[in-house]
């Protein structure tokens, strides 16, 4: 993994310093809580490489993955929900739009369990 910020990671990957430096590459996968950037959703955060790796290297060494570092991700994921229930709850806050990013009916399920007041209908072509 490439610790940095995604202007930078390619220059960290082509610096002739690290070229003798040992890698594993990952099996692709697609981002699980999309941040916005300009690359590709297989470019992951580094939590999200983290647990991929594990993951990927324990199906490898054992054979199967029984979700045994699934909590590597809880704050990664709880972050996210509140990003979603934060934009529901502020729908004249603007970001930049990523198609499919807040997933309304999710987040308003959400919103209802957790006894917040509903999110207020959607703008036109949001979704």
């Amino acid at each position: 993994a490439i610790d940095s910020t995604w202007i930078t990671s390619n220059q960290i990957l082509r610096d002739p310093r690290l070229a003798k430096v040992k890698r594993v590459k990952i099996a692709d996968e697609q981002t699980t809580f999309w941040r916005y950037h300009a690359h590709s959703e297989t470019c992951l955060s580094t939590a999200e490489c983290i647990f991929h790796l594990v993951r990927q290297r324990t199906v490898v060494v054992e054979g199967s993955y029984s979700g045994q570092f699934d909590k590597l991700l809880f704050f990664y994921a709880h972050l996210y929900r509140a990003i979603q229930l934060w934009y529901l709850q502020n729908p004249h806050r603007s970001f930049v739009h990523k198609r499919n990013y807040i997933h309304y009916e999710k987040a308003a399920e959400e919103a209802l369990r957790l006894g917040l007041p509903p999110p207020p209908p959607r703008g036109e072509g949001e979704g």
